[in-house]
């Protein structure tokens, strides 16, 4: 099925700026927004409501840089998708090197490379999501709107530790410190060694004797947070 012209749906040239994209988007936004259909009849409210998911789309696509050059030059935003010389290998590993980038893979997790380094720093959180109502105005302009958000942090009492005195930190006698536990395993390549987290320190590398009351020993607490959140002008979600 052929892609839709998506300059052609935000009613826009090929050599439209940045600017100019995002202008004319707020301007479709608005024009076919629910609001203004109410009390419309049904087929005017669907059509309309089938506009606006093309418009949303269509912006989806040409308000982003990487994305709209990929669609400038293959005509689609799905470049895994289509045909062409190593498609199939790009939607695999999301780059070009075909067998290369499998076995790399493969060999990785035998030999405790890559992501299966001990993971004794910090990482990051997952994304809070929070739902918020706004009237149509916010939508089309833009607005600044006050959250309150539950976050991890450090807890205050052990400094994030989790022990309720630094002495009450040891260091794993399992791994010795490593977060890891290498073995040897039969697989069809032969004998390969991999490596596994830690099950007694839990791949932290460091056992607790006395864990702090105020965490558990998890070194971190959940506290609420007031936040200011700028909503982008012709948001749709």
């Amino acid at each position: 099925m052929a892609e839709k012209d998506y300059y052609k749906t935000l009613g826009v040239d090929k050599s439209a700026s940045e600017d100019d994209i995002k202008k004319a988007y707020r301007q479709q936004a608005k024009k076919f927004h629910p609001d203004l259909y109410a009390g419309k009849p049904e087929a005017e409210k669907k059509a309309a409501e089938q506009q606006m998911k093309e418009v949303n789309h269509a912006y989806d696509v040409l308000g982003d840089a990487q994305k709209k050059a990929q669609y400038d030059q293959f005509g689609s935003e799905d470049m895994q998708s289509g045909g062409g010389d190593g498609g199939f290998w790009r939607g695999q590993g999301g780059g070009t090197g075909g067998f290369e980038d499998i076995f790399s893979n493969i060999f990785s997790s035998f030999t405790g490379g890559g992501m299966r380094q001990a993971r004794n720093g910090a990482t990051d959180g997952d994304d809070i999501t929070v739902n918020l109502t706004l009237t149509f105005k916010e939508a089309a302009f833009g607005c600044t709107k006050e959250i309150t958000v539950n976050r991890i942090e450090a807890c205050p009492d052990c400094n994030g530790t989790g022990a309720k005195n630094p002495n009450a930190v040891n260091t794993c006698p399992d791994c010795n410190g490593t977060g890891m536990q290498r073995q040897v395993v039969n697989t069809p390549f032969g004998q390969m060694s991999t490596t596994k987290t830690c099950a007694r320190c839990g791949g932290k590398g460091k056992v607790i004797s006395d864990p702090c009351k105020a965490c558990g020993g998890n070194g971190r607490v959940r506290k609420p947070r007031t936040i200011n959140v700028a909503v982008p002008a012709g948001i749709d979600n």
